[in-house]
């Protein structure tokens, strides 16, 4: 029998690709403009929880579109259950735009929010960790949200499967020890060592009215001395989440988070880098516990107003240094009321305060006023 040549195999490889149906390719996002007014404290876009109280002068004024966004997700046509996502938005330099981008132009560097792959029960890539509900969220126009939160992206392994109501899932997530180091411990070059994946599982229950979500997750600190130390200093932690949203009536929703962890770290947005300490007895684990409550009121089909309030502590055995600004206890409060212009497109105006507590006994307050415009295409 005649083997078949070069130039026929490349035929027929062109041929079944030719005939193959390209994947749908959608586009979507939405611009949003914020104007924002600060009459006490000062904080950045969003607001950031980490940096409050820094001295900043109040009475500010700022106007930017860095929340806009731009989604790019696909569909296989041969193939139904194989799909991906790319989507991006403008907070790559944090919540503080560059120096002297305001002076000209205000240009934004973009940042990667999600970009996985979905096959079968099978996800690939970033996307928002499995131990956060995504849609739990309060509806806030601060891009940050209320404390207490849950909130991480990073990337991931994931196996979900469903059953009558339930759906399971199963997460290896990126693994990143954070950690603040004891200025009482001689200053030394640490670097983080993750050899082991950050695990979580979720379990959750979807209503008539919502759904209830618990979720779970383990994860390795690890730490080596770049010079002297012989061995890795390694601490297990974990973090438990209960979260869910429900419909009361035709006009209320509610949507809560409860979340306690220790060594849970940067999976509560304001407890990032407090996982851990470090002293001379080796590397401490640090309890968190965190939350929030959202109420929602529709007036009609146009009108709407959420009310949310949300509060972290971060538990400090002993202190960092004599005089140190750990922060441990974070609370936030946001009323808005929005107006749907058209399906597309809404209006809000919001206030915000937020209250920082150090270890000092000082507090610092935040004010805000927000006005948003969001446009969806």
């Amino acid at each position: 029998m005649k083997k078949p040549s070069l130039f026929a195999l490349s035929s027929v490889l062109l041929s079944t690709t030719a005939s193959a149906s390209p994947p749908e390719l959608t586009l979507s996002g939405y611009i949003k403009v914020d104007t924002l007014y600060d009459l006490s404290g000062h904080s950045g876009d969003r607001i950031d929880y980490a940096t409050l109280g820094q001295n900043a002068p109040g009475n500010t004024v700022r106007v930017h579109a860095r929340e806009s966004r731009l989604r790019a997700s696909w569909q296989s046509i041969q193939h139904p259950k194989l799909s991906g996502v790319v989507e991006l938005d403008f907070f790559a330099e944090g919540s503080y735009s560059s120096a002297g981008s305001e002076k000209i132009a205000n240009s934004a560097k973009p940042r990667l929010r999600l970009a996985y792959i979905s096959f079968n029960n099978w996800q690939f890539g970033q996307n928002w960790s499995n131990f956060v509900d995504v849609k739990s969220f309060p509806e806030t126009l601060d891009f940050a949200n209320e404390s207490g939160q849950a909130m991480l992206r990073q990337g991931q392994i994931r196996y979900t499967r469903h059953h009558a109501d339930w759906q399971f899932s199963v997460a290896a997530e990126n693994p990143q020890t954070d950690y603040q180091q004891s200025k009482l411990t001689p200053q030394s070059s640490y670097h983080s060592i993750d050899p082991v994946f950050d695990m979580s599982a979720r379990a959750r229950l979807t209503l008539s009215s919502g759904h209830v979500s618990v979720q779970s997750v383990y994860r390795q600190l690890k730490l080596e001395h770049a010079a002297s130390s012989p061995q890795p200093d390694s601490q297990n932690g974990f973090g438990l989440g209960l979260s869910g949203k429900l419909a009361v009536g035709a006009s209320t929703t509610l949507k809560g988070y409860l979340g306690y962890g220790r060594g849970l770290g940067r999976y509560t947005q304001e407890a990032n880098n407090y996982a851990a300490y470090l002293t001379d007895d080796g590397l401490q684990l640090l309890k968190s516990a965190g939350g929030y409550l959202a109420y929602q009121y529709r007036f009609d089909s146009q009108w709407r107003s959420n009310l949310s309030l949300g509060a972290v502590r971060i538990e400090q055995p002993q202190p960092l240094s004599p005089g140190s600004l750990l922060s441990y206890r974070f609370t936030s409060l946001h009323l808005n009321t929005i107006h749907q212009l058209t399906p597309a497109m809404y209006i809000g105006f919001e206030y915000a305060v937020v209250r920082r507590e150090m270890t000092n006994e000082q507090s610092h307050w935040l004010r805000r006023l927000q006005l948003s415009t969001k446009y969806r295409f």
